[in-house]
C-alpha cells in the first residue's frame, strides 16, 4: 500500500466514495475547498487541508471586555491573512468567555471529537509496529 497524490481521473471514484460515506464522515463541501487529495489506490481517498490550530490563549488578566475582544478579532483577522486558505480551529472546554467571542466572530462549533497524533511516536501502534515500519522504510529507501 502506498499513499500517493490523487489524479484528476480519480475524482469520480472519490466523489462516489465520499457520498456513500456521508453519514459517517459528515462531509461539508466548503471544508473540502482547497484540500489536497491523497489516496491509497482502491482503498482510501484522503482530503488533506492545513488547519491553523491555536494553542491555549494567554490573555493579560488585567485586560477585559471590548479591548480583549478587539485583540482576539485582530489576531484572527491577521491569521487569516497569514494562512489564507486554512481553517482556524481552537480548543475550549465549552464554558468560557472565549466560546461567546468565537460565536460572535463567526466560528462554528463542530459536532466532532478531535484526535491528535503527536509527533513523538508514542502511540500504541508506533510502539507495537516500530521495527516493522523501520524495515519497510529501509526497503523503500533502497528500492
Amino acid at each position: 500500500m502506498k499513499l500517493e497524490r490523487s489524479k484528476a481521473e480519480d475524482a469520480l471514484e472519490y466523489a462516489s466514495w465520499m457520498w456513500e460515506n456521508r453519514e459517517a464522515n459528515h462531509v461539508q463541501m466548503e471544508s473540502l475547498r482547497d484540500a489536497v487529495v491523497y489516496k491509497i489506490d482502491g482503498i482510501l481517498h484522503l482530503p488533506v487541508k492545513v488547519a491553523v490550530m491555536t494553542g491555549s490563549l494567554a490573555p493579560n488578566p488585567q485586560v477585559t471586555g471590548k479591548k480583549r475582544l478587539l485583540a482576539l478579532r485582530r489576531a484572527f483577522t491577521d491569521l487569516r491573512k497569514i494562512y489564507p486558505h486554512s481553517e482556524i480551529v481552537f480548543l475550549t472546554t465549552g464554558d468560557s468567555t472565549l466560546d461567546a467571542a468565537a460565536r460572535y466572530f463567526g466560528f462554528e462549533e463542530l459536532p466532532f471529537k478531535v484526535y491528535r497524533m503527536r509527533p513523538d511516536g508514542q502511540s500504541a501502534a508506533a510502539k507495537k509496529y516500530r521495527e516493522k515500519i523501520v524495515a519497510e522504510v529501509a526497503v523503500q529507501h533502497d528500492a
